[in-house]
């Protein structure tokens, strides 16, 4: 059966994963999911479906992934990922001293495949390695730009 985040909309303020003491080290944060990990020995067709959402809150990390819908999804080999008629507007941001992806939508996938259709970003998305409007790393790939 999917996952289907469907009409949620957070409206603003800020969502911070910024702990760094010790062993303690944030990794991932994003608007509706932070860490994501598809099923074990999941069979193709299984999807994670962000569907009319939209984030306005700020998204900020110090270590790794940052994205509007999501941070990072990941062990997820059978899983397709999709996000449809969704918006970003709220800034995105990896820490200059981190090391990880910044997306408007999404930051990190591991997956079978990740598609974009109907979505919007406005937020500003930094990151000091890849940042995109859409989806910083997908498969080895970016998806950037405005889907129709």
């Amino acid at each position: 059966a999917p996952l289907v985040f469907e009409n949620v909309e957070v409206l603003g303020g800020t969502i911070r994963a910024d702990q760094n003491s010790g062993e303690r080290i944030a990794q991932v944060a994003g608007g509706l999911l932070g860490q994501g990990f598809g099923p074990d020995g999941a069979s193709s067709g299984e999807s994670i479906v962000f569907r009319n959402c939209t984030n306005g809150a700020s998204v900020f990390v110090n270590k790794q992934h940052a994205g509007g819908l999501w941070g990072s999804i990941t062990q997820a080999s059978g899983v397709d990922v999709k996000a449809e008629n969704c918006s970003n507007r709220g800034a995105i941001t990896v820490s200059e001293n981190g090391v990880g992806y910044a997306g408007g939508l999404g930051a990190y996938v591991s997956a079978a495949s990740c598609t974009v259709s109907g979505c919007s970003n406005s937020g500003i998305v930094s990151a000091p390695s890849i940042a995109s409007n859409f989806v910083a790393w997908c498969n080895g790939e970016s998806l950037d730009g405005n889907a129709a």
